[in-house]
């Protein structure tokens, strides 16, 4: 299973979407007449092609990604060299492992007042099995829950042979 989707029927706001060139599990597309929505898309995963993210447009959109080559291959204008912070209240730098580069994960609060919106359409976690470890962050930071309308993940599941250390 490369990833779970739900679509609810009852769902007047919600289209079921094929996958894309990224191979980005989408799991509706948000119907809205004006640009008052907003999307907030949060990846750690290396993109391969260029991303436009036609399926969440007209909804003004923030791509946050600390990995340098996808600043320079999407479309929008707000994009942030930055990932998630796995802690409430702490920013702090990673290693990069593949170059001498470090990513800086900053705070979902610090995020929020990037974004500067009231409300968040939909926030999408893209996060390369690293969602596992940002999830206490989302249940701690009442601005996350107050602020996020949908939330999207795209979960990576492995066993223990995926790991370094499993040998």
């Amino acid at each position: 299973m490369k990833y779970l989707t739900t679509i609810r029927k009852e769902s007047v706001e919600c289209n079921e979407m094929t996958r894309t060139e990224n191979d980005i599990p989408v799991l509706c597309k948000i119907n809205v007449e004006n640009n008052l929505c907003t999307v907030v898309y949060v990846s750690y995963r290396e993109f391969e092609v260029m991303e436009n993210f036609e399926y969440f447009r007209p909804c003004k959109i923030h791509f946050f990604s600390p990995i340098e080559s996808n600043q320079r291959l999407v479309s929008t204008q707000n994009a942030y060299p930055y990932g998630i912070s796995p802690y409430f209240s702490k920013n702090f730098t990673i290693p990069d492992g593949n170059d001498n580069n470090s990513w800086l994960l900053i705070t979902l609060s610090d995020m929020f007042d990037i974004v500067n919106e009231l409300k968040v359409d939909k926030f999408f976690l893209d996060l390369d099995g690293g969602e596992w470890d940002v999830f206490p962050a989302l249940l701690e930071t009442v601005r996350f829950k107050n602020t996020v309308v949908e939330l999207d993940l795209r979960a990576r599941f492995w066993i223990g042979e995926d790991n370094a250390n499993y040998r």
